[in-house]
């Protein structure tokens, strides 16, 4: 089977809902905007799989988007793997905006370009001025992100930098 004949088999396995399917592995496939936004619109309503890896690919803001919208509302995916894509700063913030709240509890965003300092401001905003339930999954959320991009050091001297100015 090549690779496209299985990529179209593990969408229609998502598509039909298929329990077996807990993790979808679409990384290294080149997938652009159309095929991100299919892939998101297969799992919107998909009540298994709980992995999603769409690393390594050529998506854009539209595919982001999509991806954004797919973890506002689906309830199941618990990791979300989008190393090695360049997120465009617009779709990195509509993800920051729903991360907070969703069920996803690890997002891989190792080496994701400049906009991944922007998605973990953002979050580090959110977190402390959310409610209490969704501050709880927030500080879940933050240890397991991945950005080998800020060292911890970094990282601490954004959340300085930005309670400074918030003073």
């Amino acid at each position: 089977m090549n690779d496209m004949t299985k990529l179209q088999a593990d969408m229609t396995k998502l598509q039909a809902n298929d329990p077996a399917v807990t993790s979808a592995n679409f990384s290294n496939q080149q997938l652009g905007d159309d095929a991100i936004v299919n892939l998101c619109n297969a799992l919107s309503k998909n009540t298994s799989c709980r992995v999603l890896d769409i690393s390594n690919n050529q998506f854009g803001l539209p595919g982001l988007l999509s991806v954004a919208q797919l973890i506002s509302t689906n309830h199941v995916l618990t990791q979300l793997n989008l190393s090695y894509n360049q997120l465009d700063p617009r779709g990195a913030l509509a993800l920051s905006k729903v991360l907070p709240t969703s069920n996803v509890q690890s997002v891989n965003l190792q080496n994701c370009g400049g906009s991944t300092s922007a998605i973990l401001m953002s979050m580090m905003r959110t977190s402390r001025t959310s409610t209490s339930s969704s501050a709880h999954r927030q500080q879940k959320l933050a240890p397991s992100i991945t950005d080998d991009g800020l060292s911890n050091e970094q990282k601490k001297s954004l959340v300085l930098k930005e309670e400074s100015e918030e003073l």
